[in-house]
């Protein structure tokens, strides 16, 4: 399965952070780590080689970068956006359509958030229906530190059609009572071919994130498949670089792993 990485952001939000350089690249520990030089990382482990990256903002420094940090076991192609990554995410998305034509279906994630390997063993160890969209979520019995986006689905099983996908704070002011745990989906997405056409289509109502245009789709096809993950959110599961509050976070989590390995191998 193709990994399509979406990297073409300025990144605004940093405050200047990331100034002249893509965000996901920006250095976070004195190792000049970066999210995308840990996405690719943790996706080679699970077997996830190849990688369409597309680029928009200073893609020149993205292209020299991602020569020096994808993994040898890696192949990849970089993805021009061109000026279109200014209108929205889900233009820098429709312009990997080409690249990916010959794929049913394609694993899709954002360049700017850590991720645990566990959620990639997970896509590696599955086999998932051509068809449909595949999301993801674990349960979380506190306020997330990051995610935005909860969803309702039959809780009972691992597996179940998503019934709908609900903003954080609906989630906390409707459902929370009655669940008791916040179900926080994981942007991390599995998706047909024939979602890039779904995309296409809902452009003229003015959506801007990929997000969107996953809701309507889900909301219209009704082949929307969600995956509860086991895993550990007392450590982390992902995290999103938005603000440099966020890089803080980000910070402390690969410090805290690192310290584990350190101690792990002693």
């Amino acid at each position: 399965m193709k990994t399509l990485i979406l990297a073409a952001g300025k990144g605004s939000r940093t405050h200047g952070l990331t100034k002249n350089l893509p965000k996901s690249l920006f250095p976070l520990n004195e190792k000049k780590e970066s999210t995308l030089s840990l996405l690719f990382k943790n996706l080679a482990e699970n077997d996830l080689n190849d990688f369409i990256i597309v680029g928009g903002y200073e893609i020149d420094k993205l292209r020299s970068e991602v020569y020096k940090i994808c993994p040898k076991s890696c192949k990849f192609v970089i993805v021009d956006a061109n000026l279109d990554y200014q209108k929205g995410p889900i233009y820098s998305f429709l312009s990997a359509a080409n690249e990916l034509i010959n794929e049913e279906q394609f694993l899709l994630l954002p360049a700017d958030s850590i991720f645990s390997s566990s959620i990639f063993k997970f896509v590696k160890d599955h086999e998932f229906s051509k068809d449909n969209c595949h999301l993801f979520y674990y349960k979380s019995n506190t306020y997330p530190s990051s995610g935005s986006q909860c969803v309702l689905c039959d809780f009972s099983n691992d597996l179940s059609d998503i019934e709908e996908i609900v903003p954080l704070e609906k989630w906390k002011e409707n459902y929370l009572e009655k669940y008791n745990f916040y179900p926080i989906m994981i942007p991390a997405v599995i998706l047909p071919y024939h979602f890039f056409e779904h995309a296409k289509k809902i452009l003229v109502s003015g959506v801007k994130k990929v997000f969107f245009a996953l809701n309507t789709f889900c909301d219209i096809e009704k082949n929307c498949s969600v995956h509860l993950l086991s895993l550990n959110s007392n450590n982390w599961i992902f995290h999103d670089f938005d603000t440099p509050a966020d890089l803080k976070k980000i910070q402390e989590l690969i410090q805290k792993k690192n310290r584990r390995k350190i101690n792990g191998n002693c």
